[in-house]
C-alpha cells in the first residue's frame, strides 16, 4: 500500500507541485465581488492600518472595501470609531464592538451547496457529510497561536516547498481556522494532508481523511472549472489512498471531463486496470466431457440484460452458447483440442453501472482430456 500512495502523491503532485491558488493565476476569471462579513460583539485586535473618527457603520465598511490594503476592521459602536486592520487574526469577544473581515470570493449560498452536491452524486453521501462536518471542527481542531491569515497561508506555502508537509497541513489548517469560505485555501490543506507519511496507521487513515474532506470542501466553494478539476483530482487521489476504490475512480473520472490532464489521466487508467471493473481470470474446464471457457469479472454483471452476449465474440465461435453467471460469462460447446480467441468488448457493463475501460483479447487453447486410469469392477 506503501507504493500505491507514494505514486498516488506523485501524479497529482505532478500537476500541483505549487500552492493551488498560483497553479490557477494563469486561467482567466472574473474576479468575485469584495463582501464582508460581519460579527457583533467581536473584535479584531492589532493590525491596525489606520483609525477613520465619528463615522457610521456603513461608512466604516465602505471605507475597507475602497482601501486595497484593508482585510478586516473592528467598528467601537459606542464612540463611532472604525479601526481598519492589514490583516486579522482570531475574532475576540468584545461587548459593543463590530468586526468585518473582506472576502473576495462567493459566498457559498444553500442554493450553490446543492447544486455543487449533486454534480457530486456518484459519490456516497457519507463522504460530503464528512466534508461538512469539517468546517465547524477545525476551528477546534487548530486553535488560534495569534498568527495572521497572510502569515499562515505564506507559512503554508513556505512548508510545502521544503517538503514539511506535516507543518503545511497544521498551519493551512490554522487559517482554514480563520476563515473556512475560500475553496483555494481548503484545496491547499487537502494537498498538504495528501503528500504526509505519518508513521502510525491512525493518523495516515487521519491524513487521508483530512485530503478527501479538504478536496470537496474546496470543490463546494471554487467556481472556475480548472479548480474543480483539481478539487476532485486531489479528492480521487485521498480516496485511493484510503482504498476507496470505486469512489476514486468515480472522481478521477470526474476530474478528467472537466480538464484533461496526463498526470491525472495516468493515474486514473493505473486505479481501474488494477482495482476497476475488469476480467480477472479465465478458467478452462478441459477434462470435463463436454469442455467450457469462463471468464471471471471483478465485479458481478447485469446477467439479465438481453444484449450482454453481444458484447463479446468468439473467433470461428459459429454454434457456441453464451452463459452469464453472476460475476462470469462462459463459453460452452467448445471442442478438445481446438483453439479460441475470445474478444470482449470495451463498455461491457457491470450490475454497479461501471463498464469495461478497453477491449479484451484472450487465446485459449482446449487441450485433450487427460488420461483416466482406474478399475473397471470391484478387485
Amino acid at each position: 500500500m506503501l507504493d500505491v500512495s507514494r505514486r498516488l502523491v506523485a501524479a497529482v503532485f505532478a500537476v500541483f507541485l505549487v500552492p493551488v491558488a498560483a497553479h490557477l493565476a494563469v486561467v482567466p476569471a472574473h474576479a468575485a465581488d469584495k463582501r464582508v462579513i460581519i460579527t457583533d460583539n467581536a473584535d479584531y485586535s492589532g493590525f491596525d492600518l489606520r483609525t477613520e473618527k465619528n463615522v457610521t457603520l456603513g461608512a466604516c465598511q465602505n471605507a475597507c472595501l475602497a482601501d486595497g490594503m484593508c482585510k478586516a476592521f473592528t467598528f467601537n459602536t459606542k464612540a463611532n470609531w472604525c479601526f481598519l486592520k492589514s490583516d486579522f487574526a482570531a475574532l475576540v469577544y468584545t461587548t459593543g464592538a463590530t468586526a468585518g473581515r473582506v472576502v473576495d470570493v462567493p459566498e457559498l449560498t444553500p442554493s450553490i451547496e446543492q447544486q455543487r452536491v449533486a454534480e457530486l452524486n456518484f459519490l456516497p453521501k457519507d463522504y460530503i457529510d464528512e466534508a461538512r462536518s469539517y468546517v465547524g471542527a477545525v476551528k477546534e481542531r487548530y486553535p488560534s497561536q495569534g498568527t495572521s491569515y497572510s502569515a499562515l497561508r505564506a507559512a503554508g506555502a513556505a512548508a510545502m516547498r521544503a517538503a514539511n508537509y506535516d507543518e503545511a497541513a497544521l498551519v493551512y489548517g490554522r487559517a482554514l481556522a480563520l476563515a473556512s469560505e475560500d475553496g483555494l485555501a481548503w484545496l491547499d490543506y487537502a494537498r498538504a494532508s495528501l503528500a504526509r507519511s505519518p508513521s502510525s496507521y491512525s493518523d495516515r487513515d487521519r491524513a487521508n481523511t483530512d485530503a478527501t474532506a479538504g478536496a470537496l470542501n474546496g470543490y463546494l466553494r471554487v467556481e472556475a472549472t480548472p479548480a474543480r478539476a483539481v478539487a476532485l483530482a486531489l479528492a480521487g487521489a485521498g480516496l485511493a489512498k484510503r482504498e476507496a476504490w470505486k469512489s476514486a475512480i468515480r472522481t478521477y473520472r470526474a476530474s478528467l471531463k472537466l480538464a484533461e490532464v496526463a498526470s491525472v489521466r495516468a493515474e486514473y487508467e493505473k486505479v481501474v486496470a488494477e482495482h476497476g471493473f475488469r476480467i480477472t481470470s479465465h478458467e478452462v474446464e478441459a477434462d470435463a466431457a463436454e469442455p467450457q471457457i469462463c471468464l471471471r469479472f471483478s465485479d458481478a454483471l447485469p446477467v439479465a440484460r438481453p444484449d450482454l452476449a453481444d458484447f463479446r465474440t468468439v473467433e470461428d465461435g459459429a454454434g457456441l452458447a453464451i452463459e452469464p453467471q453472476a460475476s462470469q460469462i462462459c463459453v460452452n460447446g467448445v471442442k478438445h483440442g481446438q483453439r479460441y480467441i475470445i474478444r470482449v468488448r470495451a463498455g461491457l457493463p457491470a450490475a454497479d453501472g461501471e463498464t469495461l475501460e478497453h477491449p479484451v483479447e484472450i487465446s485459449v487453447y482446449i487441450r485433450d482430456r487427460a488420461p483416466w486410469v482406474g478399475f473397471a469392477g470391484n478387485a
